[in-house]
């Protein structure tokens, strides 16, 4: 391995998550556009076909079994960005969605707790507690609880956070790029079969929604995904998820940038305790070994 290898996949992993803070504001941009599961259908399923390129050796030796629980994992993906676009439209504060849907990542092992029977360690359980304290803070501000919009994104980590145990438990063992295009096209066909019938498709698109709709397929989903990849072929998982906490706070940073959007004292106070969990739940030092499937 050479010396600046190590480098080169930090390097790597954080303009991944530059590229998922972009995301969001791509996805903004196009929503004002496009109605809900049409955008979702077709960026997912141009994303897929985008990886499919690149993956079509290692998707041809999958086997149907594979296929199958590739394709439930994409079902769970497809209700997170569901709720997670709805969030998308009605908040007016992207970097307080970006923290709360960080959530999802430490629900996650409490869910597998649940469902599974799955042993978390104590640090969990400690960081699980200070995001509930940061998720209080959130719902004070300005002394009127929770916005629909920061609903809409706690149902996204929720559902999140199951299809994160879905994909431990069915999938772990398919290579990520076949895994990411079946769920990438999984997602993109079930939103599209869904759409017509709840939303109506606009007559004409606009040049400039185009602009944002292409950016979110070709840079924020292909491009992001396929640099996940190459990062996390060069850098332990531990290492990886603690990078991959920088999204919301990129997300905050662009959000004031662009947007002009600030955040208040108490709202600042949330997701600080928000991105303490996420550090403190992926911190490999202090974690005790988490146990097998009991």
């Amino acid at each position: 391995m050479s010396s600046d290898r190590p480098l080169k996949a930090d390097g790597l992993l954080v303009l991944v998550t530059v590229l998922a803070a972009a995301g969001w504001l791509f996805s903004l941009f196009a929503l004002r556009g496009l109605p809900t599961l049409f955008f979702i259908g077709t960026r997912f399923l141009l994303a897929g076909s985008v990886l499919a390129v690149f993956g079509l050796r290692q998707l041809s030796r999958l086997g149907v079994r594979d296929v199958w629980r590739a394709a439930v994992t994409g079902v769970a993906i497809c209700l997170s960005m569901t709720l997670w676009t709805e969030g998308l439209q009605l908040t007016d504060n992207l970097g307080v969605g970006a923290f709360i849907c960080s959530l999802g990542n430490i629900l996650a092992p409490v869910f597998g707790w649940v469902l599974f029977k799955i042993r978390i360690s104590v640090a969990t359980w400690v960081a699980v507690a200070v995001a509930t304290a940061g998720m209080a803070c959130l719902s004070i501000n300005n002394g009127v609880g929770f916005s629909p919009a920061d609903l809409f994104f706690l149902a996204s980590a929720v559902a999140n956070s199951l299809y994160l145990n879905l994909n431990n438990r069915f999938a772990s063992r398919i290579a990520v790029l076949p895994l990411a295009v079946i769920q990438l096209t999984v997602v993109g066909a079930l939103a599209l079969a869904v759409s017509p019938f709840l939303e109506h498709w606009p007559a004409a698109v606009g040049v400039e929604t185009i602009g944002w709709f292409l950016a979110s397929v070709l840079i924020a989903t292909s491009l992001r995904y396929f640099l996940l990849v190459k990062g996390q072929a060069m850098a332990p998982i531990s290492h990886t998820a603690l990078i991959m906490n920088l999204e919301p706070v990129w997300t905050a940073v662009l959000a004031a940038v662009c947007l002009g959007t600030t955040i208040s004292g108490v709202q600042f106070v949330g997701c600080a305790l928000i991105f303490l969990a996420l550090l403190l739940h992926h911190l490999p030092w202090w974690r005790a070994p988490r146990a097998g499937r009991s």
